[in-house]
């Protein structure tokens, strides 16, 4: 915490996460603590280290904030159909020029199906058949649990939730074998337990998948996340 030449201290702001349920024009309003009540803040995001007063994404939707009140809106609708994830920098300055940032994430999950993803017995079955085109759904998964399962169908608006393993980098990812088009993702349990999911014509190019970040790059967008 900086402290000015008359022990002036700078203004805190805490980064938090937004998760926005409803579609809609977003509004939110940064919350600085300043331990000197009478100063005034001055608000701005940060983009490659020069303030702003406003953020373009995806070319179209602009985050705009209020200088004085800190204030956040966006032009355009956050839709829910769309998978949306991003950090707004923000940084808060007072009139000792004494500054703090704090990050803003906007989380806009999709609307989609619930759908567990613990079926089949790699031991002893062939895979479970899922067709995913008919909606977005929200896979989740037990890696620690016996799964054999083809998903087709799977795009952009599915996403797949891991429990049971620290991070992504426990799995496995592989082109298909039979089928350069499929992926495979594969994880043996401690316990000796399997879990097989094949994403069914999703790999796109002829590029060698031997991790997440190769899989998403192949796919085409990012497509896991760890519960």
């Amino acid at each position: 915490m900086a402290k000015g030449k008359k022990g002036n201290t700078a203004p805190i702001l805490d980064d938090v996460t937004i998760e926005i349920a409803e579609s809609g024009l977003f509004s939110y309003t940064v919350e600085a603590f300043d331990p000197d009540p009478k100063d005034k803040l001055k608000y701005a995001f940060l983009v490659d280290g020069k303030e702003t007063l406003s953020v373009t994404i995806d070319n179209s939707n602009v985050f705009s904030i209020d200088a004085k009140t800190g204030l956040i809106t966006s032009s355009n609708p956050l839709l829910t159909d769309q998978v949306f994830d991003f950090t707004l920098t923000v940084q808060v300055t007072d009139k000792f020029h004494l500054a703090d940032i704090g990050a803003i994430r906007l989380l806009l999950p999709p609307l989609c199906t619930p759908f567990s993803l613990d079926i089949g017995d790699p031991t002893t079955n062939p895979p479970v058949a899922v067709d995913a085109s008919d909606a977005a759904y929200c896979f989740t998964t037990d890696a620690n649990a016996n799964t054999h399962v083809v998903i087709s169908g799977f795009g952009t608006n599915d996403i797949i939730e891991v429990s049971g393993v620290s991070s992504l980098a426990d799995l496995s990812f592989a082109t298909g074998p039979d089928d350069f088009r499929d992926l495979w993702i594969v994880y043996g349990g401690p316990s000796g337990t399997t879990e097989i999911i094949t994403l069914d014509n999703v790999l796109s190019g002829f590029g060698f998948v031997f991790d997440y970040a190769t899989a998403a790059a192949a796919i085409g967008f990012d497509f896991m996340t760890i519960a």
